[in-house]
């Protein structure tokens, strides 16, 4: 049941959080702006994001192999998108 409660709560925070941040958006003139943006330049800049995310996760795992030899690539690269 507490559970319950803190997931609801936190699903009440959220929603009120995001309609504090967009309720002066004009959401019309933002989805326009989405639908004119070009798609090879958000690919490209998509993939130099998982790139350059991949990447610091690897300099953590250099970084930390001293310290905690059993993390993975994966498991920093994870932690890093959590973080963003």
């Amino acid at each position: 049941m507490k559970q319950l409660l803190q997931y609801i709560l936190s699903l009440g925070l959220r929603a009120a959080f995001l309609f504090w941040a967009f309720q002066d958006i004009d959401l019309a003139a933002v989805w326009q702006s989405a639908r004119s943006a070009s798609w090879r330049s958000l690919s490209a800049f998509m993939a130099a994001v998982v790139a350059s995310t991949f990447l610091r996760g690897w300099r953590w795992v250099a970084l930390l192999r001293p310290i905690a030899p059993k993390v993975t690539i994966v498991d920093a690269t994870l932690a890093l998108a959590i973080g963003y």
